[in-house]
């Protein structure tokens, strides 16, 4: 989990005092940490169980004519497989600035594991904004806090190409699950693949042994003294 605190030490009378400042020009709740998050769910999709890692980019936006921080982020449910970083990798430092219509970007990584499962997790990203607003002042005290929630689900298959066959990474016979044309015993094509998974290619498709292929250059594959 990534967490940071929220800042403390607000007085016990500042409800009183914002109702006060509010009506002398403060921000209205809604106003002032408008955050808008591209895109807004993160869904990796079905992918194989080879491992390696998936990424994601979200974009928050700052809507607001005024700076806004990011307090806190969490992650929820299945959380091994992801983390959130800053696009250098780097972990996400809160309170992080945005700046009155800038943007930031974070990183999400799926660390796709070797086995078959479903993962269904969400990011939650509170931000704030701090100091005087709408020109008076409104205390050195955050005003109020908006959450941004990002779903982020993830897939991984020992059929990903749906041709019947686990693959080699979940103790299959499938040895290229990317390909429904490549799975064991499968018709050998004349398309450069092991199709069939016997560790040979295209065997079968040259009958006169001439080194020229009938479903490419040869044209007569019955005579090994006819070819290109």
């Amino acid at each position: 989990m990534i967490r940071s605190s929220i800042p403390s030490g607000m007085p016990a009378f500042l409800p009183l005092v914002a109702l006060g400042l509010l009506a002398l020009g403060c921000p209205e709740p809604g106003e002032v940490a408008l955050v808008t998050v591209d895109p807004n769910h993160v869904q990796f999709g079905a992918s194989g169980t080879g491992g390696g890692v998936l990424e994601e980019s979200l974009v928050f936006t700052n809507q607001h004519d005024q700076d806004v921080s990011l307090y806190e982020v969490e992650l929820a449910g299945d959380t091994d497989p992801f983390t959130l970083t800053h696009p250098d990798g780097t972990a996400l430092q809160t309170p992080f600035n945005l700046e009155a219509g800038g943007s930031m970007v974070v990183k999400v990584a799926f660390a796709v594991p070797g086995f078959e499962a479903e993962y269904a997790a969400s990011a939650t990203f509170t931000f704030g904004i701090t100091g005087a607003g709408g020109g008076c002042n409104c205390g050195a005290y955050t005003q109020e806090f908006k959450t941004v929630v990002v779903p982020i689900d993830a897939t991984t298959s020992c059929d990903q190409d749906g041709d019947g066959f686990d693959s080699v990474d979940c103790e299959g016979e499938d040895c290229d699950d990317s390909d429904d044309t490549v799975y064991p015993d499968a018709d050998e094509l004349c398309d450069g693949l092991d199709n069939d998974c016997d560790g040979e290619i295209d065997e079968g498709l040259d009958a006169d042994g001439d080194g020229f292929l009938s479903c490419e250059d040869d044209c007569d594959d019955d005579d090994p003294t006819i070819h290109p």
